[in-house]
Order: structure tokens, then sequence, then C-alpha cells
């Protein structure tokens, strides 16, 4: 209610900016919001009492309650600390991101059909979605019933592979309110789910990929024409990557990898994977340091590359990267974890993963 004029809203009224928690901070016009462990000297406080200069907040709107006015009183009081990791996150987000981690499965799932039925519109706003409902997914498309309805069946065979692979607890969720899977009958209606939700261009080459927030959770595919197993290989890496992100906080890097590593394991023969190995000799050569693909100095196709094995060269030791995951699962930071697994650093381990490539390829 208050971001419609101080910030997500067409005008930012008094200078007062509730984007951010640091352009919240800063104030406005009239001063500092708050003055912490101090709620009764805080300005916030008084203009949702109504006992400061001038009209009481929210304008045009009904008062808040007693008990919402007690609830910001005593975080004012213990200090208004913020708990997300970036000040300078806009502050719906990272509501959205606490009430998806406080929901349960089932209402997670409602709402992620709600944000499903927004994208599909963004996308085909003249075309409704063909729909099906699954334990584990959530399945739009315009691709025709008969075929939406054997692509899902297809990736719920997928789920208990992914599972033994990863040793993932049969009895949750794959992922906590279920993934959407989308499925476009051509490579336009592909490309423009990436220019309308996700505000990128895709790469020409892909027909598959997925996305992890703690609010919604995707993948996003335009079917070979009759190769079924191209397809399971790509659904297969979607639903993967989404069961790794969604495992703690993990960089992108290791989700990524790791799904396409599975990829690997559970389609060795697939086109994808022969590509991602024929092409790491180039990629190698492109490589100034071992570690370059951690942090993002390399093209989107060669890290494609570097990721994916790296991440093969992780899930080689077994048991390494199954204490890795459980620790992941436990909440322990992804740095922490990593250490805790292989010794050393991702960077550290990097090296030893490009002088063992170096040596193969000699």
């Amino acid at each position: 209610v208050c971001a419609n004029c101080h910030g997500n809203g067409q005008q930012v009224r008094g200078r007062f900016n509730l984007t951010t928690f640091r352009t919240m901070v800063r104030g406005g016009d009239s001063g500092p919001p708050w003055v912490p462990g101090k709620s009764d000297n805080s300005l916030l406080l008084k203009k949702l009492k109504g006992t400061a200069d001038g009209q009481r907040m929210p304008v045009g709107r009904p008062p808040l309650s007693d008990e919402q006015i007690e609830k910001f009183a005593k975080w004012i009081d213990e200090g208004a600390t913020y708990d997300a990791a970036d000040v300078n996150q806009n502050v719906t987000e990272v509501a959205a991101v606490a009430k998806a981690k406080l929901a349960t499965h089932a209402e997670l799932c409602a709402d992620r059909a709600v944000l499903a039925a927004k994208n599909w519109r963004l996308v085909m706003p003249d075309h409704a979605a063909d729909q099906l409902e699954t334990k584990d997914f959530l399945v739009l498309g315009n691709v025709g019933d008969a075929y939406l309805e054997d692509y899902a069946k297809l990736a719920d065979s997928l789920v208990p592979r992914v599972r033994k692979l990863f040793r993932a607890s049969s009895s949750d969720p794959v992922v906590k309110g279920r993934m959407t899977m989308y499925f476009f009958d051509r490579k336009y209606d592909y490309g423009e789910f990436g220019q309308m939700v996700e505000k990128r261009s895709l790469p020409l080459s892909w027909r598959s990929h997925w996305r992890f927030s703690t609010v919604d959770a995707y993948g996003v595919t335009c079917p070979p024409d009759d190769d079924r197993d191209a397809l399971a290989a790509m659904l297969a890496e979607q639903i993967a990557g989404v069961y790794i992100a969604s495992c703690g906080t993990s960089p992108s890097w290791f989700s990524h990898g790791t799904a396409r590593a599975a990829t690997a394991k559970l389609f060795p023969g697939d086109d994808r994977v022969r590509s991602w190995t024929a092409m790491l000799p180039e990629v190698k050569s492109h490589l100034k340091k071992a570690d370059d693909f951690l942090t993002g100095n390399l093209g989107p196709e060669e890290l494609t590359v570097a990721e994916y094995s790296f991440a093969a060269m992780l899930m080689g030791d077994s048991r390494r990267f199954n204490r890795l995951l459980g620790s992941l699962r436990e909440g322990t930071p992804f740095d922490n974890a990593f250490r805790q697994a292989y010794g050393d650093t991702p960077a550290k381990i990097a090296e030893i993963w490009a002088a063992r490539t170096i040596r193969r390829r000699r």
C-alpha cells in the first residue's frame, strides 16, 4: 500500500522512496523515517498513527490496524535491522521471497499457478494455454492436448531418475511448490518467453532452459520434432537444475553445471552432451585463469561447457558430492559446504580441473 505512492507507483511523494531498503533509510523531505530502538520517536510510527503533522498514512486508504502498527513498532524497537542479503533489492521482491519461504507446499503451488498464468498472458495474450497438473508439475502449452499429456508423462517418468541420481528423498515433493513446465510449438514463441518474461534475448541455438527462484521455478521448451530422447534429455536437465538450485543457496555455475552433468549421466548419447565434450578443448584454450567460468569471464556457450565439465568432475567423487548436497539441504552456506566437502575453495579445485583437462588433451 505505502509503495504505491513511495516507490513502486508512478511517483515518489515527499522524496520518501520505499523501493529498496537503502532508499528507505535515507528518508525524505521530512527527515529519517525511524530512530532505531525508539519507535515512539520515529516519524514512520507517528505518520501511521496520525500523530505527526500533515495527513495520516496511508493517504486515501484505511488506517493500518493496531496490530499491524505494533509490528512496525516492535521492529524499530529491536533495532530496525534488515535481514535480506542485498539492501538494493526491491522490497516487493524481498517480501515475495519471505512469503514463499513461509508458504506451505500447497500455498506455493497456488501462487506459482498465478505466476504461470501471468507469464503465459505476456507471451501469448491471444491464445489460452492448454493446461494440466501432475504431482510435481504444472504443465502449460500450445502444442495440443495429446502432446501436452505425453510431455507431462515424460517429465513425471524422469523424476525418479533425478531423485536417485542426487539421493533425494522420495517422501517430499521434488521441488517445494511444484515446477511449471511451458511447452511452445514454435521457436518464435519460445523466444518471446525470453523477451517478455525474462527481459532477455535467448540464444538462437537454444530450445530449452530453466530458472529457479524461491518465488518461482520453471522450465521452458520448444520440443524438437520427432526426437523423444532429445526432449527427455532437455527435461531431465531442467528438473535436475531446479532441484539443485532449490537445495539451499548455490551459485549459478553450480546449479547449471550440475544440471548438465546430470544430463550427461542420464543421457550420455545426447547430441548436446557430445557437443559440450567436443567443445571443451577450445573452451580451455580461451581460459586466462582456471576459474574464469566461476567469475563469468566467458561467453555464454563457453560458460555452458566449462560449468558442465567442472561439475562432472565434482560429481565424479560421489562421496564428496553427496556430502556437499547434504550440507546444502541442511542450510549450510555454499562456500562453507564446498570447503567441507572438497577441502578447498571452488577456485582452487578449478585449478585441479584445468590441470586434469590439459593432461587429457596431451
